[in-house]
């Protein structure tokens, strides 16, 4: 492909073309990055936090309590408590 711009671009080919190979090298990086984002890597996705945070929801919206789920940053459960929330009907 560079060959056909250099009777265009003359001596700005070689720029170009550096330009054009980092912007590849830099695509690569990123797809190797984003290719498996289900891992304990720190730049992968927290799926243990989101699943604990999506269940304490749903447990509030239940009413039978809340759970809490202590979880270190490379995604290993440290502590798992449930502690039930008094009913608002008995606050009243």
């Amino acid at each position: 492909m560079t060959f056909g711009f250099v009777d265009t671009l003359g001596w700005m080919i070689h720029p170009m073309v550096t330009c054009m190979a980092c912007t590849f090298l830099a695509l690569e990086a990123i797809g190797d990055e984003i290719e498996e984002p289900f891992g304990n890597e720190p730049n992968d996705l927290p799926l243990t936090q989101m699943t604990a945070m999506i269940e304490n929801t749903l447990l509030e919206m239940d009413g039978r309590g809340i759970k809490i789920v202590l979880v270190l940053t490379n995604g290993l459960l440290i502590k798992d408590v449930s502690i039930t929330l008094a009913s608002k009907r008995s606050l009243h």
